[in-house]
């Protein structure tokens, strides 16, 4: 259901995207919907297509870790997390679409549980994204990605995404220890 959302929201027109994007602007004018939508449009068809493709990669691998609210909490915290952390990082971006920085909690929440249990290849998926995310840190987005999208990659919400995850991830870990 999620990914028809996504995709029905992704394909918008120009000006249904305008209407959603993540705007400094806008939020400052009181638009805080934005917070959440700027997550669901999308710059261009293939820029839909790399996240959709990743979040469906995403369940089928690990969409039973986590119950159904749980990924419902993951998606919300991360969202408003990025939106946040692109208002911090002000004045840039001035507008942000895409799903990139939701994708990367999705990504790490699961796999911090994952590797809970030991498992090897959780660990090292984990890993390697934190790794991924501190190279994109420090020199930037792909540019093979940025033709793609038709603009800049927002490295600042791969990171928040991320980070929002494993803070998300790590409180389930601890929730499950507990019970």
């Amino acid at each position: 259901m999620l990914l028809l959302v996504v995709a029905a929201l992704g394909i918008a027109d120009a000006g249904g995207i305008a209407s959603l994007a993540w705007d400094r602007g806008r939020l400052e004018d009181g638009e805080l919907w934005r917070l959440l939508t700027g997550h669901l449009v999308h710059a261009n068809p293939a820029h839909l297509y790399m996240n959709l493709a990743g979040l469906t990669l995403v369940l089928l691998v690990f969409g039973n870790t986590l119950e159904a609210k749980t990924w419902a909490v993951v998606l919300l915290v991360a969202a408003l997390c990025v939106s946040g952390v692109l208002l911090l990082a002000g004045p840039w971006p001035e507008t942000y679409v895409g799903s990139s920085g939701v994708l990367h909690a999705t990504f790490a929440a699961p796999l911090i549980v994952e590797a809970s249990r030991s498992n090897r290849i959780a660990a090292a998926l984990f890993a390697a994204l934190w790794v991924k995310v501190a190279l994109e840190t420090a020199v930037g987005g792909s540019a093979v990605t940025e033709n793609l999208i038709g603009m800049e990659v927002a490295t600042v919400a791969h990171l928040a995404g991320a980070l929002s995850g494993t803070i998300v991830g790590g409180y389930v870990r601890l929730a499950r220890r507990k019970s």
